[in-house]
């Protein structure tokens, strides 16, 4: 929509609530005129009234804001951690593993396989070395090595 239409249906909109306003205030004259009172204190009273609902929505409204704000600032306390507990002995200390030394190397060309076959074994070579470097990251080892329990976990295959 260009700048000029807005401008003019905005400038056709002040018009016409120019036009509503003086025939509110004609009306608003011949009713007073007429002994209107009662009337024009009615619509004053209907105003008075409506402005009061306005304001009690208001309170409300920022009521519940507040209301709404407190829970959420419980909750974010409520979802903030906590202190350990002390059960008075030290937190057990974990050092990561080291990483394997034997890294799988990449594939030797081997003139015995086709160029397709070369390519597949570079593949699974590939994979086994980013394998080898995941899991050397994610290993940690218990730091006290007379744990009973140490050598179950540490155990090289878990299918036995």
């Amino acid at each position: 929509m260009s700048r000029s239409r807005i401008e003019e249906g905005a400038h056709e909109f002040l018009r016409r609530v120019r036009i509503l306003d003086d025939e509110y205030d004609a009306l608003r004259t011949s009713l007073s005129a007429h002994n209107g009172h009662e009337i024009l204190a009615e619509i004053e009273a209907a105003r008075a009234q409506e402005a009061a609902e306005a304001a009690e929505r208001e309170r409300l409204e920022a009521e519940e804001r507040a209301r709404q704000e407190a829970i959420a600032e419980q909750q974010r306390q409520a979802l903030t951690r906590p202190a350990p507990p002390d059960f008075g002995y030290p937190p057990r200390e974990f050092t990561p593993v080291p990483a394997p030394t034997a890294m799988p190397q990449p594939m030797a060309p081997d003139p015995n396989l086709t160029e397709e076959q070369q390519r597949q074994a570079e593949i699974r070579a590939a994979i086994a070395r980013a394998k080898a470097a995941r899991q050397a990251q994610s290993r940690v080892a218990p730091s006290d090595d007379d744990d009973p329990e140490a050598e179950y976990y540490r155990r090289s295959t878990w299918l036995d």
